[in-house]
């Protein structure tokens, strides 16, 4: 028998000053997941792998031993939760909230990428004149943030020149995650940007 726990994303409560949860910050970005799997899984194991919530439905298909239909997102599971992940496990998630000033959360449009230490979003602040967003901004900009040394996300190191050679090597990852799904217009600024010296 499998039993297991998950929920949405939390909300902000004040966290960088927002309320809600359309942003690519950790208070928003976490779910939880627990499992009980006795059969598969060693009681306390913690899994340290990242994992998308498309993978869930994968997953629950692949434990109850049922095909898992091609037009279903996403990767089983199964064996990352037994602790035998696969080499080619994705190590980072990708992230697009495409809804620009949208009115009922005063949010801006941003696609993101994390993997276990850093975080790099782009606020490209541009609707694109599709329906259901505003017409996009002037303000565009870049934040990293290196969560091992900063894991409440409080200081943008986007223009630190100690991390510019990080910036664009997860920049390039970003590219090419947005490049999966197709995910839109090519709204790619430049990843190098502006550096204070």
């Amino acid at each position: 028998m499998i039993v297991i726990y998950t929920s949405d994303q939390g909300l902000f409560l004040g966290e960088h000053g927002w309320f809600d949860k359309p942003f690519m910050y950790e208070v928003s970005f976490y779910m939880h997941f627990l499992m009980c799997y006795p059969e598969g899984i060693t009681a306390a194991t913690v899994c340290h792998e990242m994992l998308y919530n498309v993978e869930f439905t994968p997953t629950f298909l692949d434990n109850a031993q049922l095909s898992i239909p091609n037009y279903v997102q996403g990767l089983s599971a199964r064996t990352v939760l037994e602790e035998k992940p696969p080499n080619n496990w994705p190590q980072n998630a990708y992230y697009r909230y495409w809804i620009h000033r949208d009115p009922d959360h005063n949010a801006y449009s941003h696609y993101a990428i994390r993997d276990q230490r850093y975080k790099l979003i782009s606020w490209y602040n541009d609707g694109f004149d599709l329906f259901g967003t505003n017409s996009g901004g002037q303000d565009k900009e870049w934040e990293l943030f290196d969560l091992k040394r900063d894991p409440l996300e409080l200081f943008n190191v986007a223009d630190d020149l100690a991390y510019f050679e990080i910036k664009a090597e997860i920049g390039m990852s970003l590219s090419t995650k947005r490049s999966c799904p197709k995910d839109g217009k090519n709204i790619t600024p430049e990843i190098t940007g502006r550096h204070k010296v």
